[in-house]
């Protein structure tokens, strides 16, 4: 897998901006998720994803595809 290389070249670049962490979201079953673990470590959170639908909005084709939403930090 190519995340071990791509985790040290996130953090390095991280680093040479002055950030000390960084957020990444991967949905649980997504087939990169457990290298992503490995290679990364730190906390993992989880959360719920819901699907709100407005009166005359039409329905989001959902086809089983991973859903990858942006992380929103407060």
């Amino acid at each position: 897998t190519w995340w071990p290389a791509l985790w040290r070249a996130l953090r390095a670049h991280a680093a040479r901006r002055g950030l000390s962490w960084l957020t990444v979201t991967r949905d649980v079953a997504d087939p990169q998720w457990p290298a992503l673990q490995r290679a990364a470590g730190g906390r993992t959170y989880h959360t719920q994803l819901y699907e709100v639908r407005w009166p005359g909005a039409s329905a989001a084709p959902w086809d089983g595809r991973p859903f990858r939403p942006e992380v929103g930090l407060l």
